[in-house]
């Protein structure tokens, strides 16, 4: 209630009017409606091309990109107003509670702030004005944000680049073991038997290729970004140290033939193919006790023949400690002579001897000096179960092999001889040996009696039979004839008669070592007389590894790059021998014959690359969420502030006229500044406020009588014309 000319009367709230908060709903629920909108529209760009032709608008050319980031600026824009609007209203709520709640005067310099805060950033970082009315700025705060969350939502549209992934049927590299493509020329042995000669010329330069880079060659692929897989039987190379009686008995097989040939020097590398399941490298062929290939090594052969095909291999950079050349000794097939005792021939152990040094002194060398820091391995040729992975990305090749743990690995035995196809012999092919009816099936010369196999059958004829395990068996084993040629050999001292040194095998932890023994550098055994003798170093190595050479800068560090241990990179260099015969159309499979594979393979491609919309829905969440929690809180606030005092207010001009006829300013208003225009005079910025319910009844009993009487006349002048 409030008294008016002495008077006292009931003045009755009107209680909340449904402007403010269906002003403050409405609006938030079209902004949010607007974030819904903005979020589809984007969410229907996302994954479509961006067409190439442009809008023309008004002789304007706008690309999509253009138009479509337009509409979601216009969203954020109206998403902004809305929101605006809406936590403007309840500011108000807030800003009329403060002020009428105020425990002290409010001078006209806060009232501008608390109105202008949230419209004005300058006024927001006045926080001197800003620490009276604490909510005031916290409820300011919020309405800054709005319009801050509003700006990333836009830019969540984007043009981006995207292969397209399809599967489809498609040719890819095979192999295709059941021919005669791998191998060399067969030779005819007599009527329907034939000699294998070895790998064809294909095999060995990619063989060569592949041992000398190390590296895959690259495989055609039906896209260059595409994937595939397949399950398929390879020769492999199953590597592992020969231990116990086996490896005692080879090494002294090897330092037996040392001393019992003519050799003077030792091998360090030794790298054979038995021809005898007991894996020496060095028999005795003849009663006085001569070995096999006698000075030049162990057996010739490649492949070992009868009997499961094996590869051996022998690191023994312990060899390279002691080098007969100074010594002067003599080595013959009957014993050793010279400064050296003489030992027998070929014995089954190993003996040590001694030879008289340069110092005069006996040195004895034994076995365990020379072998124990040696390296035996067996590399059994097999076929194997594996699944591969072919994965293509802009053209760079990745290949993953998985060995198939439930097949075993099968041994191959080589074929030197094998019975094929002869004279009339023609027809289709048949599997089994039931021949064809009324027909003998030993008779290879008849009509539809085709033949590949490895039985002999009796002289001149052969069974009917085409097994094709053997066409994979030759295959299987021009290839590893092809891989053996570039490992087998020796070397001695510096020298090798073996290819290894070409390939990327040399980098192999033991052969590293090896090739260091054998170019050792010089110690105190080799200085007489001061005169330093270098032994089997060479220059190069000598200077590299001389740090005070006056020319070390001549040469580089000789030194091969270990890429690991041998076992390993043997089986995983013939794997890489054996893929890359992928990369030759030669060897790709002929689909008319009943032993190829399947022509066609699923294969997941990646097309060339798209330019699409992309939409970043998290960001445009995100951002307007903050928002709208933003502006749900000021609503908030606002119903209860408004609940609690039963009243609401609209930021209309009418609002202040009322409010201000109920308030007592401390200063009056000089007749020149009554007009409201800039700037605030200082008198009245610190001119103290009070609103409230009595303010003006109390000014009005204070007033002088002809203030009374003025505004008596004011009032009359307001009242309407009230007719008779």
């Amino acid at each position: 209630f409030f008294v008016v000319e002495g008077h006292t009367k009931m003045v009755e709230l009107k209680g909340i009017h449904w402007v403010a908060p269906v002003t403050m709903l409405a609006t938030f629920l079209v902004g949010f409606a607007f974030v819904l909108g903005h979020h589809f529209f984007y969410a229907n760009l996302s994954g479509q091309d961006v067409p190439t032709e442009p809008y023309h608008v008004a002789g304007w050319r706008l690309s999509h990109q253009q138009f479509n980031t337009s509409v979601g600026t216009a969203f954020a824009f109206l998403v902004r107003t809305f929101l605006s609007i809406a936590m403007s209203a309840a500011y108000i709520q807030l800003l009329w509670n403060q002020v009428k709640k105020a425990r002290a005067r409010l001078t006209l310099g806060e009232l501008d702030w608390a109105g202008d805060v949230r419209s004005n950033i300058v006024a927001f970082f006045n926080f001197k004005k800003g620490i009276r009315f604490p909510y005031l700025l916290a409820f300011a705060t919020l309405c800054w944000c709005v319009p801050i969350c509003t700006i990333f939502p836009p830019a969540t549209i984007a043009v981006v680049s995207i292969p397209v992934i399809r599967s489809s049927m498609e040719e890819v590299p095979k192999f295709d073991f059941a021919s005669l493509k791998y191998d060399g020329s067969l030779i005819n042995q007599y009527e329907a038997f034939w000699d294998w000669s070895g790998p064809s010329v294909r095999v060995a330069t990619t063989v060569q290729s592949v041992m000398g880079s190390g590296q895959m060659l690259p495989i055609a692929a039906p896209a260059p970004n595409s994937s595939w897989s397949l399950n398929m039987s390879i020769p492999a190379l199953e590597c592992s140290d020969v231990a116990g009686k086996a490896r005692d008995a080879i090494f002294a097989n090897i330092w037996n033939s040392y001393y019992g040939s003519s050799r003077n020097q030792p091998y360090t590398f030794l790298s054979w193919v038995p021809d005898s399941q007991s894996g020496l490298p060095f028999v005795a062929r003849s009663v006085n006790g001569s070995y096999q290939g006698d000075a030049s090594g162990p057996p010739a052969g490649l492949l070992a023949m009868r009997f499961p095909a094996s590869l051996y291999v022998a690191v023994m950079p312990g060899m390279g400690s002691f080098y007969p050349s100074i010594g002067g000794w003599t080595f013959s097939t009957t014993g050793m002579s010279g400064q050296c005792d003489n030992q027998k021939n070929i014995t089954t152990i190993m003996q040590p001897f001694s030879c008289l040094g340069q110092n005069g002194t006996n040195t004895t060398f034994t076995p365990a000096q020379i072998f124990n820091t040696s390296t035996l391995i067996k590399c059994n040729l097999v076929e194997a179960s594996y699944t591969a992975t072919f994965n293509y990305s802009a053209g760079a090749q990745n290949i993953t092999m998985i060995a198939d743990s439930a097949r075993t690995p099968v041994a191959i035995t080589p074929l030197s001889t094998f019975s094929g196809p002869y004279g009339s012999a023609s027809g289709a092919y048949r599997q089994g040996t039931d021949g064809v009816e009324g027909v003998d099936p030993m008779l290879y010369g008849q009509p539809n009696c085709t033949a590949v196999n490895a039985q002999s059958g009796t002289y001149g004829y052969n069974p009917c039979i085409f097994d094709v395990a053997v066409l994979r068996s030759l295959s299987y084993q021009s290839i590893a004839q092809a891989f053996n040629g570039e490992v087998v050999g020796g070397m001695v001292g510096s020298s090798a008669n073996s290819s290894i040194l070409s390939t990327v095998l040399a980098e192999s932890d033991e052969i590293a070592s090896a090739w260091s023994a054998a170019n050792n550098a010089p110690d105190s055994s080799l200085v007489t007389g001061g005169i330093i003798s270098f032994g089997n170093t060479d220059l190069q190595t000598l200077l590299a590894d001389n740090a005070s050479a006056s020319f070390q800068s001549l040469t580089g560090n000789a030194r091969p790059i270990s890429r690991g241990k041998l076992k390993d990179n043997l089986a995983q260099l013939f794997q890489n021998v054996t893929l890359s015969l992928l990369a030759d159309p030669y060897f790709q499979p002929n689909y008319s014959s009943p032993f190829a594979p399947s022509r066609l393979t699923n294969v997941t491609i990646a097309d060339p690359i798209r330019t699409v919309y992309h939409y970043n829905a998290l960001t445009l969440w995100v951002a307007y969420g903050i928002a709208l929690g933003f502006a749900a809180v000021a609503l908030i606030v606002a119903f209860v502030v408004m609940c609690f005092e039963g009243v609401s207010y609209s930021n209309v001009y009418s609002t202040l006229i009322r409010v201000a006829r109920t308030a007592d300013l401390s200063e009056d208003v000089h007749p020149e500044d009554g007009s409201g225009s800039d700037p605030l005079p200082e008198y009245l910025e610190r001119a103290r406020l009070e609103v409230t319910s009595t303010a003006r009844a109390d000014r009005n009993r204070s007033a002088r009588p002809e203030e009374q009487k003025l505004a008596t006349s004011d009032e009359a002048e307001l009242r309407p014309y009230e007719g008779s």
